[in-house]
């Protein structure tokens, strides 16, 4: 899947410079050619694709590759690690997280689980929220800080973290059929939120 690690300003206000990573978790290398349903970046200029088209088994790269864009635009990377599969999209833009900030100079965001409703014998919904104890909004993209497990690792949870606490700001379903499933919500990997057969849905 595709990351939106950071950005940062260059000598000229009017651009900026935005850094995507990886995460593979495929047992073996993967090779995905560029092309606009498979592994593309969209931004002003479509014929700028620099993008890796080799992916390693079982990596995580944060600083795989970068791309100038203008200041009032943003880049989109798109990536299918096969065909048939669902395609992830990474942005980035000026109000992402810069790359010259250190994220762990700040306070850890919290995740909280605020309860989780079993449905059927093999589907539980868990509701989770969390807190920002920092005064600013912190963005965390999806892979090392923001992350699920088991996998995938996005399970639409947010991304922009506004400050103070937010109640139940999202939901996951998922299979607990299994005797000994969980289900994390790890943020800036040190914070962790999970349900189980410790705390078992109602």
């Amino acid at each position: 899947m595709p990351l939106a690690t950071c950005v940062r300003q260059t000598d000229d206000p009017l651009v900026w410079q935005a850094v995507f990573g990886y995460v593979s978790t495929s047992s073996s290398d993967l090779t995905v050619a560029v092309a606009q349903d498979a592994n593309w970046l969209r931004s002003a200029d479509d014929t700028n694709q620099p993008q890796p088209t080799t992916f390693l088994a079982n990596q995580m790269f944060s600083r795989a590759f970068d791309v100038l864009f203008s200041r009032e635009d943003e880049v989109q990377w798109t990536l299918a690690a096969a065909a048939n599969t669902t395609r992830q999209t990474a942005v980035l833009n000026r109000h992402s997280h810069l790359c010259d900030v250190d994220l762990y100079s700040l306070d850890t965001v919290q995740p909280h689980l605020y309860g989780c409703i079993q449905r059927m014998a093999d589907q539980c919904t868990a509701h989770f929220g969390y807190t920002n104890p920092n005064p600013q909004t912190i963005e965390l993209p999806i892979g090392f800080a923001n992350r699920f497990s088991p996998e995938p690792l996005d399970r639409r949870q947010p991304r922009i973290f506004w400050p103070g606490h937010v109640d139940d700001a999202f939901d996951v379903k998922f299979d607990c059929s299994s005797d000994a499933w969980a289900l994390s919500w790890t943020l800036m990997n040190s914070s962790i939120a999970s349900v189980g057969p410790f705390n078992l849905c109602q």
